[in-house]
């Protein structure tokens, strides 16, 4: 779609970054378990990575046998990787989890970060610490309680605060034995075909003939851009560390999982890394 600007070269290797959790059989093992006719693939993802917009993205150009791209997986596709076969969405009741594959997208932790204090959705901590406040005056971390169902049972409380939310929700997901593709926010920016190709492919789909780049603001809640303000956003560096602190900074460095980062090929922020 476009060069990849140096800001993002400097968060992420050039380079499409997918996590697939065999990457010899995991999309023969799907394509070979589910008749093409019920084959259907969705997205997943925590609040603010871009699950509308990778929707719509398969929805014009991913072509399957037989189905067109449902909304989200059908045990809601912010939910944790544990509400499949236990909880299901109001509009996907009926559904057997088994014949989607799940395209769960990821976001660096620091923009993912910047994004939920914009908008929180369903996450709520104390009001008094100005987002992005990591970590409280005496160092402790701020908690963080999502709400990822109105039911208690569906409350997620995170010691450790975003950092520890984006670092948990991930990492459940990178350690599913299900098929499933894991693919970059990033990539979805700055990739968009082969990143749409990559996921179909796996589904045991195909791309349209001619691929149609999303533009236009993929979510009528939230957030109002579309995907070229985002690129021009992300563009900028002065943004990335906007309100950040020096202890938040350090608090990222030791909370985050380190190896989800590596195997995204996510880099910290300069100011750590040569610590």
């Amino acid at each position: 779609m476009t060069d990849v600007p140096d800001h993002a070269a400097s968060v992420l290797s050039p380079k499409i970054v997918a996590h697939i959790p065999n990457p010899a059989s995991t999309c023969s093992d799907f394509q070979s378990s589910v008749p093409a006719e019920n084959r259907l693939i969705a997205v997943a993802g925590l609040f603010n990575t871009g699950t509308n917009l990778m929707m719509k993205l398969l929805n014009h150009n991913c072509v399957m046998p037989k189905r067109k791209t449902p909304f989200q997986v059908p045990w809601g596709k912010h939910n944790p990787v544990d509400f499949r076969g236990v909880h299901f969405a109001k509009s996907s009741k009926g559904q057997i989890p088994e014949h989607f594959l799940p395209v769960v997208i990821i976001k660096d932790v620091v923009t993912w970060v910047n994004s939920m204090c914009k908008n929180p959705y369903a996450a709520h901590w104390q009001h008094k610490y100005k987002c992005p406040q990591l970590v409280k005056e005496d160092l402790s971390p701020v908690e963080v309680e999502i709400k990822f169902q109105e039911d208690k049972w569906g409350h997620r409380n995170y010691e450790n605060g975003l950092v520890e939310a984006w670092s948990t929700w991930n990492s459940d997901w990178a350690r599913a034995s299900f098929p499933y593709v894991m693919v970059r926010f990033e990539d979805i920016l700055y990739n968009q075909e082969q990143t749409v190709k990559l996921a179909c492919e796996c589904a045991g789909g195909h791309l349209a003939e001619v691929f149609e780049y999303q533009d236009d603001p993929a979510k009528g809640h939230g957030g109002k851009e579309g995907a070229m303000d985002v690129l021009k956003k992300y563009g900028d560096e002065t943004k990335r560390f906007q309100g950040w602190r020096e202890a938040d900074l350090d608090f990222l460095s030791r909370v985050v999982d380190q190896d989800l980062m590596n195997m995204f090929e996510y880099r910290l922020p300069p100011v750590i890394e040569n610590r």
